[in-house]
């Protein structure tokens, strides 16, 4: 095992060399080098979780297995696999991000939490993880290629969460961001997913030397479950990632912008439809004020509301008074491969199963939509069009659908698919 000594600030490329320069090519492991020494994004503020833990070399503590999360924000894929292994008793768990805001409270769900200084710290504790299993998200690439490079140096049991997966996103197989998201992946012992099994055959004749999957989506967590006997009388709401207008157009995330879909909804209808928006507040100093061309709508739209974001745990109890939780990406705007439309499974759809809300769902979203179909919970628009939310609302049996979320959550739960999760870590 690699020991703090391993890593002299003098041979910090040679060590990156010596552990990935069999999967990196020179100019892919300078540009590694340059992400791990570069400045961190902003918005962190002063670090709060800041405790070394103290279990982190070792597999097992008082005799449970020790599974090690990292990702830069608290990645709600992780933090309900974490919550789902500890009910069992036979887990302990560590998390090692980036940026975790105090009102997340990631110590209900982890036995040690902790922040990183810089991607080199990171780099730096991965690549010493004794833990019995280290998953790492694929996404900042620095944390796939860290827990490679930890699979190396310490022979680690190394797995790869994939959330939005590069491959399906860019349209050039042979892009920089995919080709290293198939090295991440050829070089784990697994990887977790949300994708449909059509998804993950494409993935595999594409690169077939890839290990062992398991679908492992965000299903319902009991303890977050809330229903409300007041609703509001058509009612839509909108809870997860907004990137702010101007950054979205100036980085090509078009997909990111919602004026089609406020404007369908808030403009011109009678009965009025009331449309509210809450953005996920993941850095500490999140910049609300960039925001401001959709604060502005507010003035514009008076059923239009833009809020920050709560806690994941806390979001079911504050949306379960609207009526309809909305999945929506501006399909026809955005410069992505259609591929992501089609195989995308956001974690927001369980949150609005978890706050009783049936899901308004576009008709070019063929995963999500089957699935929600299959379980009863559906309503079918079209994105292109966001005007038809309001014919599929007028038309739909809410009382029916609202039945199903309830049957749907009762049902299923991250416990439910607790056994194939716990077969890859083995």
């Amino acid at each position: 095992m690699l020991t703090q000594a391993a890593f002299p600030s003098n041979s910090n490329d040679d060590l990156l060399k010596r552990l990935l320069g069999d999967r990196l090519t020179s100019t892919q492991l300078a540009q590694f080098s340059r992400t791990l020494h570069g400045p961190m994004p902003r918005g962190r503020g002063r670090l709060h979780y800041r405790k070394r833990p103290g279990h982190f070399q070792s597999a097992f503590v008082d005799t449970k297995k020790h599974i090690v999360f990292t990702s830069y924000y608290p990645n709600i894929t992780l933090v309900k696999k974490s919550v789902a292994l500890r009910k069992t008793g036979r887990y302990h768990t560590t998390f090692i991000g980036c940026c975790v805001r105090e009102d997340h409270c990631l110590e209900r769900f982890f036995d040690d939490v902790y922040e990183v200084s810089d991607y080199w710290e990171l780099f730096s504790m991965m690549c010493q993880c004794g833990g019995f299993a280290l998953h790492a998200v694929s996404l900042p690439s620095v944390f796939g290629l860290a827990a490679v490079a930890a699979r190396k140096a310490t022979g680690i049991r190394t797995l790869i969460d994939v959330n939005d997966a590069m491959l399906f996103i860019e349209k050039d197989v042979q892009s920089p961001s995919v080709v290293l998201e198939r090295i991440m992946l050829e070089s784990c012992d697994g990887f977790t997913h949300k994708m449909p099994a059509e998804a993950i055959d494409e993935m595999r004749h594409i690169w077939p030397g890839l290990p062992r999957d398991v679908q492992s989506h965000s299903l319902p967590e009991t303890d977050f479950f809330a229903v409300s006997e007041a609703k509001q009388h058509r009612s839509v709401v909108f809870a997860g990632g907004l990137i702010p207008y101007d950054i979205a157009v100036k980085k090509g995330h078009e997909g990111h912008v919602f004026d089609p879909l406020i404007q369908g909804i808030c403009q011109g209808h009678d009965p009025a439809m009331e449309f509210s928006v809450f953005v996920n507040q993941n850095a500490r100093e999140s910049y609300w004020e960039e925001h401001a061309h959709y604060l502005d709508y507010q003035a514009v739209y008076p059923g239009f509301h833009f809020y920050k974001g709560v806690p994941f745990f806390a979001l079911p109890e504050r949306i379960c008074c609207f009526e309809y939780g909305l999945y929506y990406e501006n399909f026809k705007a955005s410069s992505y491969n259609p591929l992501h439309f089609k195989y995308n499974m956001p974690t927001k759809l369980f949150s609005y199963i978890e706050a009783g809300l049936p899901v308004l769902v576009p008709e070019h979203a063929e995963y999500i939509r089957s699935y929600a179909e299959k379980h009863g919970f559906a309503v079918i628009y079209r994105a292109e069009d966001p005007r038809t939310i309001h014919r599929a609302v007028e038309k739909a049996d809410y009382q029916k659908l609202a039945a199903s979320v309830l049957s749907f959550r009762r049902a299923r739960s991250m416990d439910t698919g607790l056994p194939m999760l716990e077969a890859i870590y083995h």
